[in-house]
C-alpha cells in the first residue's frame, strides 16, 4: 500500500504559542478500502511546509520502490558476487606471495650456504689400503663438504711411480672430481698395484687437490699437497680392509 500525502494540518501556532492545544483545519480521511493508493485531503497546511513533506514523501517513496526493485537487487547481488570474488583473489594472492617469500628466503639461503662452500678449503684425509683382489686402494675421507678435485702418484721413497699389475705405471693423467654431501663422505680410487708385488718396499702416496672454486678465487688452502708414507704395502694388511670401512661409494669423475 502506497500512501500519497496531499496535505497536512498547520501545526505553527503549535510552536509559537504553547498554550494552544487544538489545530486549525480539517482532514477528509474517509478510507473504503486499504489497498493500492489512499489519498488523505487536508486544508489549512502551510504552503512551505507541505512542499518539504512532499519532497520527503517522495524520497521515502523512490527508496521504497528501489528496496524491491529486481532490477537493483539484481545488480546488488552481482556486486556481492564481484566482492566475494575480489576477497578470493586477495587471499589467493596472500597465499602465493607467501609462498614466493619462502621460496626466496630458501634459494637466498642456499646461495649463501654455496658462497660459504666456495670460500672454505677442502678438509681431506687421504690413506692407502689393500682392497678384496690384493690391489692398493686410495682411500679419502672427507671431513667437510666443499668439492674438489684430486691426482695422485704411488712411488718408492725413490720417487719411481710404482708399476701396475700390467707392468706399466698406474699414473692418473687428469683429476677427477669428488663431491661430499652429509650422506656421502668417504670415497676411494682403485689401482691395479698388486700390494704382495711390493711387499718388502717402502711406499709413499702423493695426493695432490684442489677445491673447484680454486682457480677462481686463488684463496690460501685451497690447493695442496699430502703425502703419506709406509715402511712397507704389508703394513697396509689388517689396518682397515674394505669390509671394515664399509665402503660403499666411489669418488665422482668430471
Amino acid at each position: 500500500m502506497r500512501v500519497t500525502l496531499i496535505a497536512l494540518l498547520w501545526v505553527g501556532a503549535l510552536f509559537a504559542q504553547s498554550q494552544a492545544n487544538t489545530m486549525s483545519g480539517s482532514c477528509e480521511q474517509t478510507i473504503n478500502d486499504n489497498r493500492g493508493v489512499i489519498t488523505i485531503t487536508c486544508s489549512g497546511v502551510d504552503k512551505a511546509l507541505m512542499q518539504q513533506l512532499k519532497k520527503t514523501a517522495d524520497v521515502l517513496d523512490r527508496v521504497a520502490r528501489r528496496q524491491t526493485d529486481p532490477a537493483i537487487l539484481g545488480g546488488l547481488k552481482d556486486i556481492n558476487a564481484k566482492m566475494d570474488k575480489v576477497l578470493s583473489d586477495t587471499r589467493e594472492l596472500k597465499a602465493t606471495v607467501l609462498q614466493n617469500d619462502r621460496q626466496l628466503a630458501a634459494e637466498r639461503q642456499e646461495k649463501n650456504q654455496a658462497e660459504v662452500l666456495r670460500q672454505t678449503p677442502p678438509d681431506i684425509e687421504p690413506s692407502l689400503r689393500i682392497d678384496q683382489n690384493g690391489n692398493l686402494l686410495v682411500m679419502m675421507s672427507c671431513r667437510n663438504f666443499v668439492p674438489f678435485e684430486f691426482k695422485f702418484f704411488i712411488t718408492g721413497l725413490d720417487n719411481n711411480v710404482l708399476s701396475g699389475s700390467d707392468g706399466g705405471q698406474s699414473v692418473m693423467l687428469t683429476m677427477a672430481k669428488v663431491y661430499p654431501s652429509p650422506a656421502t663422505t668417504l670415497f676411494h680410487y682403485e689401482t691395479i698395484i698388486r700390494a704382495a708385488s711390493h711387499a718388502g718396499e717402502e711406499i709413499k702416496l702423493d695426493f695432490y687437490f684442489q677445491s673447484l672454486s680454486y682457480d677462481e678465487l686463488r684463496l690460501p688452502g685451497h690447493k695442496g699437497e699430502i703425502i703419506r708414507k709406509y715402511g712397507s704395502a704389508q703394513e697396509l694388511v689388517g689396518r682397515a680392509g674394505i669390509t671394515e670401512l664399509g665402503l660403499n661409494s666411489q669418488f665422482a669423475d668430471g
